[in-house]
Order: structure tokens, then sequence, then C-alpha cells
């Protein structure tokens, strides 16, 4: 029985340890914001080489900024779902400053 009891336990300390807001991958975050890149490119009619640019870019400021970065910011950063446009809305100040003073170093 305290066999039983102990691996339940530690199943749960497990499952929830794991939901506690854990952060997106830094894979999910620059997959998010590339296809916000794309539809707005696509939407400004830019060039492939624009493109190509602007995806460089990000994933050079996530590199750099990722593990200072909130979970809401990196959540919202991967959300493929939310428009770029609405993204400056999704990010606190201090994390706009952190990524403003990161991505001056791309």
């Amino acid at each position: 029985m305290k066999k039983i009891i102990t691996l339940l336990l530690i199943s749960i300390f497990a499952f929830s340890s794991c939901s506690l807001s854990s952060k997106p991958s830094k894979d999910d975050v620059i997959n998010g914001m590339n296809k916000k890149i794309e539809k707005a490119a696509k939407d400004a009619d830019a060039s492939d080489k624009e493109l190509k640019d602007a995806k460089k870019y990000i994933k050079c400021a996530i590199d750099k900024s990722y593990d200072k970065l909130s979970t809401k910011t990196l959540e919202a950063m991967a959300d493929d779902k939310l428009k770029a446009s609405k993204l400056d809305s999704k990010i606190s100040k201090k994390d706009n400053g952190i990524l403003e003073k990161n991505s001056a170093k791309c």
C-alpha cells in the first residue's frame, strides 16, 4: 500500500510540475514568429530576400532574449494564430525592452 501511495504522489508531483507555467520551446517561439512574418511579408508583397533576412533577424533576437523573456510573452510569440499586429499588446514593457536591447546585437 505504501508503494502505491508513494507512486501516486510521485506521479501527481511530476504531472503538476510539468504544467506549471512552462515556457514554449525556443523552436516553437521561432516557428510562431516565422509564421507571423510570412503572413506579414505576403501582405506587404516582400521579396524572398527580405523574408529570409527578417527570419534571420528574428531567430537572432529570440536566441539572445529567450531566457530573459516571460512565459506570457513567449506564448504570444509562439502562438501562430495571433496576428503580428496584435503581438505588441501581448508583450510587457520589460520584455519589449529586453527584445529591443538584444535585437540591436543582431
